[in-house]
């Protein structure tokens, strides 16, 4: 901004960094897009001079500058990077020098093994019955981790007692 602002306004460096560090800041809090409006204002109010629009000059010239090319350049770069993506896609190879072929090749997918697993009922209730059968709670045999047993063999030793 210092050097867009002319010579013969003969605004110092320190008085240009106050009223632009404030006029920044108002910018920030007025959440005006870039401090629109915002931002300009206070540079014209905090920097009065005479001629006003050789400053308003200076901040058109700071506005293109500071927003307008960056912008450019990034949608530029953009439309680059994606262009060359989409011709990639299409089979359109751009190779780098030394740039590899490889393919990565994915395991076979076995969802419809695990499918089958689950559909198989029989086997399920199969495993349930023949592996714990002995630890069964209803016929007293094991009583589990809470002392949980049939009521008629909780009776039959009460009797017994």
């Amino acid at each position: 901004m210092y050097v867009l602002v002319p010579a013969e306004l003969d605004i110092g460096l320190f008085r240009l960094m106050a009223v632009f560090i404030s006029a920044t800041l108002l910018g920030f809090v007025s959440h005006a897009p870039a401090g629109l409006g915002v931002f300009d204002a206070t540079v014209l109010i905090g920097l009065d001079g005479e001629d006003s629009n050789q400053l308003l000059a200076a901040l058109l010239m700071f506005r293109f500058l500071y927003h307008f090319v960056p912008l450019s350049i990034a949608l530029v770069l953009f439309g680059g990077v994606e262009t060359w993506r989409s011709l990639r896609g299409r089979g359109f190879r751009l190779y780098a020098a030394g740039a590899s072929d490889r393919r990565i090749e994915l395991e076979p997918d076995h969802s419809d093994d695990d499918q089958r697993e689950a559909e198989n009922s029989d086997r399920i209730g199969r495993l349930a019955v023949e592996q714990h059968a002995d630890e069964d709670a209803a016929d007293g045999a094991y009583s589990g981790p809470h002392g949980i047993r049939s009521t008629k063999r909780q009776r039959s030793q009460r009797e017994r007692h």
